[in-house]
């Protein structure tokens, strides 16, 4: 009867401190709520990101996943998500996402973006975390076997759509390559601080 007891306790606090766990870990706050907030503002929402050159149209995203959640409460929901023909309204597709796994300190680690969002749009704030449009012919983009350094610095393609002078000229986007009929550029990341917090 004592052992049983002694056992009984033992669950309760294992199970009280493995529920009391996950919430201490995160943090809760009304500041914590409107950093969330404002993260929420730099995933776009609004079509820019569909893919409809061609017969198939794919929702395609900022936060790493392809779909568009159909049939869901997702404010994506109403968008093509691989949908074949176009204008079918037929979706194959629910969603998919980037899964990039590695180890570290030989422990496997994975980041995702479907189902457990971890890849998010750098920076709460940042108005350069959106979905860049491009196609063959844009200005700026011209690439091989085209002349393709456009801004003649001798390098070709070193600053990729993005919204950022990576290159340090002065210039935004001023010499990228742009691929196809349709292309999207996106700048994602997995060690926001954000995504570090619900996704430690």
């Amino acid at each position: 009867m004592i052992r049983k007891g002694v056992l009984l306790t033992v669950l309760s606090v294992l199970v009280v401190s493995m529920l009391h766990s996950p919430l201490s870990a995160r943090n809760d706050t009304a500041e914590w709520a409107e950093k969330l907030k404002k993260m929420e503002q730099v995933w776009v929402f609004d079509g820019s990101g569909i893919h409809n050159v061609g017969n198939l149209q794919m929702h395609v995203t900022n936060w790493g996943c392809f779909g568009s959640y159909p049939s869901s409460n997702w404010p994506t929901a109403e968008f093509p998500s691989a949908q074949w023909p176009a204008n079918s309204g037929t979706e194959y597709l629910y969603i998919a996402g980037l899964w990039i796994g590695a180890k570290r300190g030989g422990i496997p680690v994975v980041s995702t973006s479907a189902y457990e969002i971890e890849f998010r749009p750098p920076g709460i704030e940042n108005p350069d975390a959106k979905i860049y449009r491009a196609f063959e012919g844009i200005q700026n983009g011209a690439r091989l076997p085209s002349p393709d350094d456009d801004d003649k610095d001798g390098i070709s393609d070193e600053d990729w759509q993005n919204g950022i002078d990576d290159d340090g000229d002065g210039l935004i986007d001023e010499d990228f390559g742009a691929i196809g009929k349709q292309m999207f550029t996106c700048w994602t990341t997995d060690d926001d601080p954000t995504a570090i917090q619900v996704n430690p």
